[in-house]
């Protein structure tokens, strides 16, 4: 099977300088954390995973999580579903999951979902 493509575009940016030097920052990092990611949804299955869960199971923020599950979404690899689930606070969120071309996530030194970053 071939390798999946993780590498898919430079971090966005709002245009101010402190939005700048943090898509910089992440920039070299940011495919590692969308394998990941994507490795979470995948092994969720049908049951997929929502944003929360994918923080807590990653030890990610929510805000690294967000951005690369979008670009996940935007490079097809996941899909939203139509499932709902609560999150902490009681409100419902959305679940995602692998699509079938997602593939295997592999990438070189490819941390496990339990190794926090640094």
């Amino acid at each position: 099977m071939q390798q999946l493509q993780l590498r898919l575009r430079q971090p966005p940016t709002n245009g101010t300088d402190t939005s700048a030097a943090a898509a910089r920052s992440v920039a070299a990092d940011a495919h590692i954390q969308r394998a990941r990611i994507l490795r979470f949804v995948r092994e969720s299955g049908a049951f997929g995973a929502t944003d929360q869960e994918i923080e807590h199971a990653l030890a990610l923020a929510g805000n690294t999580v967000r951005p690369r599950r979008g670009e996940l979404q935007e490079a097809r690899h996941i899909v939203l579903t139509d499932q709902r689930r609560p999150t902490a606070s009681g409100r419902l969120s959305r679940v995602y999951v692998a699509t079938v071309e997602a593939g295997p996530a592999s990438e070189t030194n490819q941390p496990t979902m339990n190794t926090p970053q640094s």
